[in-house]
Parts: structure tokens; sequence; C-alpha cells
């Protein structure tokens, strides 16, 4: 959701998937796709949290490239 406090970010925030306790914490972001990564990484920038990025590319190619290097 758009806005400060709302939604999933509240939620991650209030249940300790997101650091809130030092908000200059790399945070990186993968998605679906980049918009929805650039998305969930903007509505991070708006709670505050200084150091976030998101990668421009699929989960899956995330996915791929991890298996790949575990070899």
């Amino acid at each position: 959701l758009d806005g400060k406090d709302v939604g999933e970010v509240k939620r991650a925030k209030d249940d300790g998937r997101l650091p809130v306790e030092d908000h200059n914490t790399r945070i990186v972001v993968v998605g679906a796709d980049a918009e929805a990564a650039r998305y969930v990484a903007e509505a991070l920038t708006r709670e505050a949290f200084h150091n976030v990025g998101f990668f421009a590319g699929s989960f899956a190619t995330v996915q791929k490239a991890l298996s790949v290097s575990e070899r």
C-alpha cells in the first residue's frame, strides 16, 4: 500500500522481518520482476530505511544464479 506505516511494510516492521533498530542496514529487494521490486524498495524508503536497493531482474533469475554459484 502507498503511504507510511501501512500494509505489509508495517507488518514486517512489527513482526521483526525488517531491521527497525538500524535503518541503515543494507536491504536488497527481489521481486517477480523489476517493477515489483522497485515498488517495494520505494515503499521501504518511505519508511526511513536509507540503504535500500532492488534487483532489476526476476526472482527466477536470482534463483538460477544462486544455484549455479552453489556448484
